[in-house]
């Protein structure tokens, strides 16, 4: 009876298991994706399924899709799409549009325009945000015409909020429900600048559990809510 009651007791853990593995959801994205658009999809979910958890994750566009390939994550957000031809097991859904807005902080000479032109900006010093993985002051130089005065390069959307709330600089960032508009002036460009494209990636072999189809459905419609 006792070796009886073990193998139950292996029974009940393995249910355990599997029950807790079918509420976690593994989601990994880039690091600006993560930044910008992942928290507010997150709260969103949980307000109808809070009994859901999420392993989160930043990684490259490459990673990403390498572990999506291998069934390491469920789930991926990317922005360049053009390795996909590489994964034939992998799927991709365009989610979210989001458009590149000017932040500066209240007192700043700009701070009551509502728009304004990036030619504007060339004397202002630029909290630039750096994803780890590609030249910023490149980046910047392409988008917005010319080499910018970059004053620092933080890796968390957090730290550069603050140092624009801090009158340290200004910043170009997508357009987010994140962004304390108390502490910080949105203005929009007039240069047409191409919106940043958000994609779900997922594998399209493997059968998702209930908890998962539900948050892939409910990341789909996003942008319809």
């Amino acid at each position: 009876k006792g070796a009886l009651s073990e193998v139950e007791k292996g029974k009940l853990k393995l249910k355990e298991m599997k029950n807790n593995s079918d509420t976690i959801i593994s989601i990994s994205s880039t690091a600006c994706i993560g930044a910008i658009f992942i928290p507010f999809l997150i709260s969103g979910f949980f307000n109808n399924n809070s009994k859901v958890k999420f392993n989160i994750d930043n990684q490259n566009t490459d990673e990403i899709l390498k572990g999506i390939k291998n069934n390491h994550i469920d789930f991926g957000f990317i922005s360049n799409i053009s390795d996909l031809g590489k994964y034939s097991n992998i799927e991709a859904t365009l989610v979210k549009k989001e458009e590149y807005v000017l932040i500066v902080p209240k007192n700043h000479h700009l701070a009551n325009k509502e728009e304004v032109y990036l030619s504007e900006l060339k004397n202002e010093y630029f909290i630039a945000y750096n994803d780890k993985c590609s030249d910023v002051e490149k980046c910047y130089s392409d988008f917005i015409g010319y080499t910018p005065k970059i004053y620092a390069e933080p890796s968390e959307a957090m730290i550069l909020s603050g140092l624009v709330e801090a009158g340290a600089g200004i910043a170009i960032i997508l357009n987010t429900p994140l962004i304390n508009t108390n502490k910080i002036s949105v203005i929009k460009i007039k240069d047409k600048i191409d919106d940043k494209s958000i994609y779900m990636v997922w594998n399209k072999n493997i059968i998702h559990n209930k908890n998962k189809t539900e948050f892939k459905n409910y990341a789909l419609n996003v942008d319809k809510r």
